[in-house]
């Protein structure tokens, strides 16, 4: 077998074996969030064309190694692998912190649930760093609450891990640390009930370590929120523009939240264009502080509006975007905007379905180039390709979108579960998959089954 190198993923910062614990707690040690018995589950998908060799490893919060598999995880070629941690015998219930490591390049997507909540988050390989930047924070916005779990994926203990928050005027309100965090180790923070965060306001976050780590942010809901689950992977840097392919308002009942952070250092004017010719500013946000632009609260956006949008500095100044997803059925999902520099021309799905458990998914892409492109899309096991489901029309112009929605693929059959990869014939792109049980009754029925996550770009 090739030699292993480490592929570090901050997977499973929320994993939890089947049984009592909430999702946020270990033993008795619980942290506020949506309450149930949560399972986990992360998938491995071959980028190359060539098989690769993986190995998986669980730590506790001391770093302590729990569980590793007796022999690798082998994934076949442009195919995938999933693993179930409610499956893995002798593997106690509990919250710990995953590593993976593979001989080949591979994607990563980590989701936790339960009946009632479900959540998940790419586990980008190239994120670690000792510093993070969390665009949205919360105690108690109107019903939502965060927390923060930071991994240290350094071979040494690191001394300490800092959380400072900042008000929208980016002032630091809050100051949350952690020491002597052992390698694989992990900490959590959450902001429920911390002082000076205040009832209905938009807090931002820093995270800054003396070391490597990677860091989980989640949003969960209480009182009649209770059961909504959020989750992405924060930013180690950011760009002057960042791009959002999923932005709705009233979009089959699904409207967004997009937050902006300034992670410069100077004050900047932050202008978000819509796919669709609208354009919005904010300005004078200060360095670390967010902004937010609520669909619902645009005027100029009309219902049944789905688009992508481009965001930008006035300035210069280096920004960070995250999106959130809902609508009234309690369904909830994230996930982290794209610089330029991670478009490509193919970017891979480690996981879609059609009708498999109720399932279904879209991907989502956003043309970021300077000229307009053709966008095809092809699925593991099955022969052949398809254009966009919206629009029909395949030729996508910039600052577009073009959705592969697999329930009106006739190329797709039902039950299906597999990857996909999406192909632009010239320009660079970026997607996002999102994944709900909506069809008949599901898609009426109040709970979670909501995620989202960012596809790969190779």
């Amino acid at each position: 077998m090739r030699s292993l190198k480490w592929i570090i993923i901050s997977l499973a910062l929320l994993v939890v074996i089947s049984g009592s614990a909430t999702v946020f707690a270990r033993g008795s040690q619980s942290i506020p969030g949506p309450s149930g018995s949560f399972g986990s589950q992360f998938t491995i998908a071959a980028l190359g064309r060539v098989a690769t060799n993986c190995l998986y490893q669980f730590f506790n919060p001391s770093g302590a190694l729990i569980y590793t598999p007796d022999i690798p995880l082998l994934v076949w070629e442009n195919s995938r692998s999933s693993t179930s941690l409610s499956d893995l015998v002798g593997f106690a219930s509990g919250q710990y912190a995953g590593r993976v490591s593979c001989d080949q390049k591979v994607a990563i997507v980590t989701s936790q649930f339960t009946a009632n909540s479900r959540s998940a988050y790419s586990s980008d390989t190239s994120r670690s760093s000792t510093t993070w930047y969390v665009p949205d924070v919360f105690n108690n916005y109107y019903g939502y609450y965060s927390n923060l779990v930071v991994q240290n994926v350094s071979e040494a203990t690191v001394a300490s891990i800092t959380v400072q928050i900042y008000n929208s005027s980016g002032a630091n309100v809050a100051t949350q640390t952690a020491t002597n965090v052992p390698a694989n180790g992990y900490a959590n923070f959450e902001q429920t009930g911390l002082a000076n965060m205040v009832t209905n306001a938009l807090y931002s976050a820093r995270v800054t370590a003396s070391g490597n780590v990677a860091v989980v942010a989640n949003i969960f809901g209480q009182g009649a929120l209770a059961g909504t689950l959020f989750t992405y992977m924060p930013f180690s840097s950011g760009a002057p523009t960042f791009y959002v392919p999923i932005v709705m308002k009233n979009y089959y009942g699904y409207r967004t939240a997009i937050v902006v952070q300034n992670i410069g250092s100077s004050a900047t004017t932050v202008t978000v264009n819509y796919g669709n010719g609208v354009v919005d500013s904010r300005s004078n946000v200060n360095p670390l502080a967010s902004v937010e632009f609520y669909t619902p609260n645009n005027p100029q956006i009309q219902d049944g509006t789905l688009t992508p949008a481009t965001i930008q500095s006035s300035n210069g100044q280096p920004i960070v975007a995250s999106v959130n997803e809902a609508n009234s059925y309690n369904r909830t999902a994230s996930y982290a905007g794209f610089s330029f520099s991670a478009g490509t021309q193919t970017v891979r799905a480690p996981t879609v379905l059609r009708r498999y458990n109720g399932y279904n998914t879209s991907v989502t892409c956003q043309n970021i180039g300077s000229a307009s492109t053709a966008m095809i899309i092809a699925y593991s096991g099955i022969t052949g390709t398809s254009n966009p489901t919206t629009p029909t029309l395949n030729s996508i112009s910039p600052n577009n979108l073009a959705m592969f929605y697999l329930p009106a693929d006739t190329l797709v059959p039902d039950n299906y579960i597999g990857s996909a990869t999406v192909t632009s014939s010239s320009q660079s792109i970026v997607c996002v998959v999102n994944e709900d049980r909506n069809e008949g009754t599901d898609a009426t029925t109040i709970f979670d089954q909501l995620s989202a996550y960012e596809a790969y770009n190779r």
